[in-house]
């Protein structure tokens, strides 16, 4: 079977049941940062070619994911047998995970065992830099997955997007979302893409037309699950804020 290509900051996991199981450089990565050891690696295929793989328990691979989608920053893919057989060759993807995005990893992450747990709630922000008449303003929309929250803010922003940096810091965000490159270079993009890669965080482009405030007072609506659409907030004045918002 042929993986399609993955990302460098990727891992990739393979469930087998009762345990999991990493292949080529990800059972390396393993290895080294789990077991401290190579002695763990098993030589798979032919002797020419073998393909080093490795075996994780349930507990430690549980381990393993807190620490890559927390202090480490990677991004995890989780792929199962097809059909649900054990004996099956061919895998397909069941869950990705990055540090912004927990929710499909989240029964895995949580302790069934302990009322205390150690999994951070996960912070993703959208943001959007709008310049007009010489002024910068920066619009975010942060996503606050664990309690399922939305919170929008809207500012003025120097040259250098410090403002937005310290948002960034005070908030412990752990992914980021902006717009994607266009077709000119563009100053404030390439700044905004300086502090994001300095803070830390994992970057998710996405296309222009996904910031839009089309129809956003209809979608906070369905969001709030309201009767009729809530166009009396004063959070819609903030246009740059809200088609952030958009893009969560």
């Amino acid at each position: 079977m042929t993986l399609p290509r993955k990302r460098e900051d990727t891992v990739r996991l393979f469930e087998r049941g009762d345990h999991y199981t990493a292949h080529g450089e990800d059972a390396i990565y393993i290895a080294q940062q789990v077991y401290r050891t190579s002695s763990v690696l098993k030589q798979l295929g032919k002797k020419s070619a073998p393909l080093q793989s490795v075996t994780l328990s349930i507990t430690l691979a549980r381990e393993f994911l807190r620490e890559s989608l927390t202090s480490k920053q990677l991004r995890i893919e989780i792929w199962i047998p097809e059909g649900g057989k054990k004996s099956a060759t061919n895998f397909v993807l069941s869950k990705q995970a990055s540090p912004g995005n927990l929710q499909a990893v989240e029964s895995l992450l949580v302790s069934h065992d302990s009322d205390m747990d150690a999994t951070v709630a996960p912070i993703v922000l959208a943001i959007r830099v709008s310049t007009a008449d010489g002024m910068r303003t920066v619009g975010t929309a942060s996503a606050d997955a664990s309690i399922r929250t939305i919170g929008i803010a809207q500012f003025a922003e120097t040259d250098l997007i410090s403002n937005l940096e310290s948002l960034i810091v005070q908030m412990g965000v752990k992914g980021c979302i902006i717009q994607a490159e266009g077709k000119t270079v563009d100053y404030d993009r390439t700044k905004l893409h300086q502090v994001l890669e300095r803070c830390g965080v994992v970057i998710t482009e996405r296309k222009p037309a996904e910031f839009s405030t089309k129809d956003i007072e209809q979608d906070i609506g369905r969001l709030l699950k309201g009767d009729e659409p809530p166009v009396g907030l004063a959070a819609f004045d903030l246009r740059v804020a809200m088609s952030a918002s958009s893009a969560t």
